[in-house]
């Protein structure tokens, strides 16, 4: 088990201790890749990766945020979950090889009554 931060789409923020899924049970993993965008001056819940990139995600709107901060890597992305009723419903990531200082944005749609756990990572 892992102790991961836990989203409810369009509501607050939770955590909450996510137990794994096996993959037989599992659903297509998605990937999206962010385009060009200029997020919200508030509304956001964002994971900074020291020096590395920032990683948000605006819950009115289902929308993953991504800039990479830094030259080292070639793209930066968020991991993320997808659970209804407690199950794993859907997964997949959002990955950004948008210059560096660029914001990028992958849009989703989330059910309203399912909650999400994410983690960013560099490419």
């Amino acid at each position: 088990m892992k102790l991961r931060t836990v989203l409810m789409p369009a509501a607050a923020v939770a955590a909450t201790l996510v137990m794994a899924t096996p993959a037989s049970a599992a659903p297509a993993y998605e990937t999206n890749y962010a385009v060009r965008g200029t997020p919200p001056s508030s509304g956001l819940s964002c994971k900074p990766v020291s020096g590395v990139m920032q990683a948000c995600f605006e819950a009115y709107g289902d929308k993953w945020w991504l800039r990479r901060d830094t030259n080292s890597y070639s793209g930066v992305g968020i991991e993320w979950e997808n659970y209804r009723s407690g199950s794993l419903y859907r997964y997949g990531e959002c990955v950004s090889y948008l210059p560096v200082g660029t914001w990028g944005v992958c849009n989703k749609d989330y059910y309203e009554d399912s909650s999400l756990s994410w983690w960013p990572f560099a490419v």
